[in-house]
């Protein structure tokens, strides 16, 4: 009877994430008045779902009155949420404005508004999920967890993600910064050096770019350099499952190695950027090992284990700055244990710091170039306190998973057992909580301090400490409900996760592939009026382009990469091609220059070829002729 209860429990809890999931594929794929109309009807389900199945079950399961009463509440705040975000230029703004509010200060409030009640809403559901269910069937799922066939289950289900992002790989669509990347490894290894030099990133992932694709290349001439590229950056995830299924499952069993393996593939943001052409997942493949190897030095103490450390933690520091960041909170917590429990080993710990030092030193001078040119200028907004919390709930995919990993942390510390015989493995668990958290911190403050340099994607290297640390500390918890609750988290997301980042691939391919068709002509010239559009188009080109700027063009930088592009500021220039016998396709992207802007009564004239669409951008474009 406790079972069924039980299950009944988590299927009503599997039915509202199923709800949230598809309400936010809804909101997400759908805009204007169908949209608005959409979520209208969301909201009817959901106020039809607390109004009338909670009141029902309460009467019937004795789900007790504060529970109902809480759920409502959540949903009403979740109700002004949605309308704020469908009908913020007209009722809810004009609100806003009445009562003196800016828009960032509405946000801001409302965040940390819904904040609070998210948690103690958690808190309760916890209380909800977890009330009248009996240890013996606690500890029948606990075994469960920990059984060889939830492991083989987790990685079943982490190679079917690898699978998924393999299929999604034959997508041809790119943003900027993939075509930069793209760019890049058709240059030598020294003039990636220098370029990467004048540029904000460290060079390592351009040159392991650049190694695989020359090396495919070799042997399959006509290989897509967009999937080669793609495969290179999906390469790290599948090495961290073969890590899971050796080393971490050998050190902590078959529950932590499996939800390991699973998030480390399907969690939102581990799945969506692992085929992103950036070096995004290198970097979390070094800090995770990395911060697994500061693991092999507490338990084994051998010069190896010295030596692997030092080297991955530089090859995170040539890889991304934030990722030598992250790789960073290892070494302090290493000084701090020895500090306190083993000071003989802190000349250890010197040495392997100066190495690491010493190993960094030809880029440092580099880096603080760079660093004094982003103080200058920087594309990156202003960090707000909106952004801040929109960081830390990035590193669970959603506000529902960052508070249960809070909850997690904050008990954990409360009751995880601190005896001295496995007081580093407590310590081991919280310090990869807090390597992300704390890289979105410093993040914070310098760019409060100098000016904004943190995006949420720059998170990416932490996060395989973050979950590995967060299921060890499950583990470790006397009250076993919290590993079954995470691993029903894990599951349950990844699932949901990997459905929809096939489904939003295949959109976007399919319209990528439409762009890609177009650029492919024969005598085609065309003439584009967007720097960015322009490079990524010319990386995603099946054959070389000849192509122009409209009135703009690239800097000195982004001409040595990418190659320099002539730019056209007058529509003499365009006759002057049509003379030469090419077709001419004008691709409007700028909000603020028109078609007619550029033929101004010059004897030519346009067609319109319909709306296109590259990752960054949706397009116009034209083909013009002689009247």
């Amino acid at each position: 009877m406790q079972m069924k209860n039980l299950f009944y429990k988590i299927a009503l809890l599997i039915s509202g994430m199923a709800f949230w999931v598809l309400s936010n594929c809804f909101s997400q794929n759908l805009s204007g008045a169908r949209a608005e109309m959409t979520m209208n009807v969301i909201l009817a389900a959901a106020f039809s779902i607390f109004v009338i199945f909670l009141p029902v079950s309460f009467l019937y399961q004795r789900i007790k009155l504060r529970y109902v009463l809480c759920g409502g509440v959540i949903n009403l705040c979740l109700t002004a949420n949605f309308l704020y975000r469908w009908v913020a230029s007209t009722q809810i703004q004009g609100l806003a404005d009445r009562i003196g509010m800016s828009k960032n200060d509405f946000v801001t409030g409302g965040s940390l508004l819904l904040g609070v009640l998210a948690v103690f809403f958690t808190a309760v559901l916890l209380q909800w999920l977890w009330e009248g269910t009996e240890e013996p069937v606690i500890g029948r799922v606990d075994r469960i967890l920990s059984g060889d066939r939830f492991f083989v289950f987790c990685l079943v289900g982490a190679c079917i993600c690898v699978l998924v992002s393999l299929v999604c790989s034959f997508s041809c669509d790119i943003w900027f910064d993939e075509a930069f990347s793209l760019a890049m490894v058709k240059h030598s290894y020294a003039e990636i050096i220098t370029f990467t030099a004048s540029d904000v990133h460290p060079p390592l992932y351009y040159m392991i770019l650049k190694f695989f694709t020359d090396g495919v290349h070799m042997f399959f001439q006509e290989a897509s350099s967009v999937f080669v590229a793609k495969i290179v950056s999906l390469i790290p995830h599948m090495i961290l499952l073969t890590i899971a299924a050796g080393k971490i499952r050998k050190e902590w069993g078959n529950y932590i190695a499996g939800v390991f393996a699973l998030s480390v593939v399907g969690m939102p943001a581990l799945l969506i950027y692992s085929i992103e052409i950036r070096m995004y997942s290198w970097g979390l493949l070094f800090v995770t090992s990395a911060y697994l190897g500061a693991n092999d030095i507490i338990r084994k103490n051998r010069k190896t284990d010295w030596v692997q450390f030092v080297l991955l933690s530089l090859s995170a520091a040539y890889t991304h700055y934030f990722a030598c960041l992250a790789v960073s909170v290892s070494y302090i917590m290493l000084f701090l244990w020895f500090l306190v429990n083993d000071r003989k080993r802190i000349k250890a710990w010197f040495a392997a710091t100066i190495a690491t030092v010493a190993g960094y030193l030809p880029w440092l001078l580099i880096f603080l170039r760079q660093a004094q040119t982003v103080s200058g200028n920087y594309w990156i907004p202003d960090i707000t306190f909106g952004t801040f919390i929109n960081y830390l709930c990035f590193m669970a995919g959603s506000p529902f998973g960052f508070i249960i990993l809070i909850l997690l942390l904050v008990s954990g510390i409360m009751e995880a057992p601190l005896r001295k015989t496995d007081g580093w493995q407590s310590v081991f668990a919280i310090m990869g909580i807090l390597t992300p958290v704390l890289t979105a911190f410093t993040g914070t403050v310098l760019s409060i301090l100098i000016r904004p340099i943190l995006v949420a994607r720059y998170m990416i290297p932490g996060l395989g400490c973050l979950w590995i640390g967060s299921f060890i500390l499950s583990e470790q918890q006397r009250n076993k409900k919290y590993k079954v609750l995470l691993a029903v988290l894990v599951v349950l997301t990844s699932a949901f996760q990997t459905v929809g980042f096939g489904r939003y691939e295949r959109e976007y391919g399919i319209q990528s592939e439409k762009t890609i068709d177009f650029l492919d002509r024969d005598d085609a010239a065309y003439v584009v009026d967007d720097v960015l559009a322009l490079a990524t188009m010319k990386e995603m080109a099946p054959t070389e382009m000849e192509c122009y700027f409209w009135q703009c063009g690239f800097g000195p930088e982004f001409s040595r990469v990418f190659g320099n592009v002539e730019s056209f500021g007058s529509s003499e220039e365009i006759k002057g091609l049509l003379r030469n016998g090419k077709s001419v396709y004008y691709f409007n992207c700028a909000k603020n220059i028109t078609i007619d802007d550029v033929i101004q009564e010059s004897g030519l004239i346009y067609v319109d070829m319909g709306e296109y669409r590259i990752p960054e951008n949706m397009i116009k474009i034209y083909q013009i002729m002689p009247e």
